[in-house]
């Protein structure tokens, strides 16, 4: 028999950690699964506009075609399966922080039930403790992409920034594109 030896608290963490992932990344995949249904009969669609509350008016955009609650499923099946996966869990916790955030502005922007905003503010929650536990791969991934390995190099980069800026400034205000 092969004894291994555990850290306890080391053993706690990453329970901790696999509940929480398999939490998030169930729910998730869930809605991204039922996407289709949640939108699919085009709710509201032969309401007068004026009277609908903020919630119902974001359901009949939703519904108006299946199209983009399809696409915002499809991302939310493919944060849920690279949370789950540790090599591309940090990749996941961003894909899903984006379709949270605009699921939380839109929960608050159009009065949605107080349940589902709550829902999605402990999800991102969860996303949030998950990068902060592997915060230096996440610092180490972000100096590998950026290709910050010392002050030259940033300060070529905030040049190319700003010198960017300036001509995109300039086209827009010439061309006006």
């Amino acid at each position: 028999m092969v004894k291994l030896k555990l850290n306890k608290s080391d053993f706690f963490k990453g329970l901790l950690e696999s509940v929480l992932v398999i939490y998030v990344s169930s729910s998730m995949f869930l809605y991204g699964a039922l996407k289709y249904m949640q939108f699919g009969e085009a709710p509201y669609a032969n309401e007068i506009v004026k009277n609908l509350t903020n919630m119902e008016l974001m359901w009949a955009f939703y519904g108006r075609t299946l199209t983009f609650p399809i696409i915002i499923g499809l991302f939310e099946l493919l944060g849920a399966g690279l949370l789950v996966l540790r090599k591309t869990r940090i990749i996941g916790c961003f894909i899903l922080t984006g379709i949270l955030i605009n699921i939380i502005i839109q929960d608050i922007i159009y009065d949605v039930l107080w349940w589902a905003l709550a829902s999605a503010i402990a999800y991102q929650s969860i996303i949030l403790y998950i990068l902060w536990i592997h915060r230096f791969e996440v610092i180490k991934a972000f100096k590998i992409i950026n290709n910050i390995s010392g002050k030259k190099s940033l300060t070529k980069n905030i040049l190319h920034f700003i010198i960017g800026l300036v001509i995109s400034i300039c086209i827009k205000i010439t061309i006006g594109l």
